[in-house]
């Protein structure tokens, strides 16, 4: 994202943006959920934390030192310091999520300590607010009004400020379904993986997704795997924990595949609910999904070896698809794959 241009990016909690810095990202780095005992550590990683409550509001002042004296008598032996300067701060405002922020009744006390304190001590960055059901067009009439009231708080804390400020709102599906409220930027989460949210998923696995509203995005991360072995499972015998999954209409081969929930393959995929694209054929999940690895079937598959390459998801295995046979949302599939799979880049 660094070497692509981006301008900043967010994480949810300081030890990702630490270990961004320790990796040595420069780009500015917004931390979303800060706690007060944070402050410090961020601005050691020059890091910027999202304000979101006058508890938050004030421990950052409590941290970063008084307001210097205003004569000009100071000497080395002098009791006083001279201010600490903080991180830059977001200040996250709530106009219909509810989950964190300044809501409009907070405006008034808020612009007022904006006035009072300066930029010298609250240098904010940006004014920021976050759409609740933006994918959704049953809600479009709530999307528009909170970013009319995002645009009302905005302007009154702008005027406190006397200053100009970044301001965002939009997530990956407010970019495609709300452009005219691109603000100063917008944030790109899910599409970065080329999932777009706002189109309807295929209800099958291995099914190809509808059309999306935003031709240009393209899946762009796959998860594979290997098979460790393949087996034949005579008629009548069973595969795995519990003996779940079984051969009840003939012998069958089995692939065992090298991974499992504790990768992030998640357990409802089990019992022939997922399926995993082998030489161009969709192989389902036979019997339970185990810690470390989950069986398939083969037996249609001729070509299947050990060692092949399956695919879990990716551009043959739209993660809209995998996300809907489980009930859950792309999401969760992403944020599931655990730290032990190996990462791959490719840069085209």
């Amino acid at each position: 994202l660094e070497f692509q241009r981006a301008d900043y990016l967010a994480v949810a909690y300081p030890d990702e943006g630490v270990a961004l810095r320790q990796a040595g990202i420069g780009l500015p780095i917004m931390v979303m959920n800060p706690a007060p005992d944070d402050l410090a550590l961020l601005q050691r990683h020059r890091l910027e934390p999202q304000i979101y409550s006058f508890d938050l509001l004030e421990a950052y002042l409590q941290t970063f030192g008084a307001p210097p004296p205003t004569n000009n008598s100071l000497t080395h032996s002098s009791t006083h310091s001279l201010i600490e300067s903080g991180p830059k701060i977001h200040l996250k405002l709530d106009t219909g999520m509810r989950r964190l922020g300044f809501g409009r009744a907070d405006v008034p006390a808020l612009a007022a300590l904006l006035r009072q304190h300066g930029p010298e001590r609250l240098p904010v960055a940006a004014l920021l607010t976050h759409l609740a059901a933006a994918d959704d067009p049953a809600h479009d009439d709530f999307s528009r009004a909170q970013l009319a009231e995002f645009d009302r708080m905005s302007a009154a804390l702008t005027a406190a400020l006397g200053r100009p400020v970044l301001r965002h709102a939009l997530n990956s599906a407010g970019i495609v379904r709300f452009p005219q409220a691109q603000y100063d930027m917008v944030r790109l989460g899910i599409g970065l993986h080329g999932v777009d949210v706002t189109a309807a998923p295929a209800g099958a696995v291995g099914a190809p997704t509808p059309g999306p509203a935003a031709p240009t995005l393209r899946p762009v991360s796959t998860l594979k795997t290997t098979i460790s072995q393949i087996k034949t499972l005579p008629a009548g015998h069973t595969v795995g924990y519990g003996r779940r999954g079984a051969a009840t209409d003939g012998p069958r081969r089995i692939a065992t595949l090298a991974i499992g929930y504790a990768d992030g393959y998640d357990r409802r995929f089990g019992h022939g609910v997922g399926a995993v694209r082998l030489h161009g054929a969709l192989a389902p999940v036979v019997g339970s999904v185990c810690m470390d690895m989950v069986m398939v079937d083969v037996t249609h598959i001729a070509d299947a070896r050990a060692g092949d390459v399956a695919e879990v998801f990716g551009p043959g295995q739209p993660l809209p698809a995998l996300a809907a046979a489980i009930g859950t949302i792309a999401y969760e599939l992403l944020t599931n794959v655990s730290e032990r799979v190996k990462r791959v880049f490719v840069s085209e």
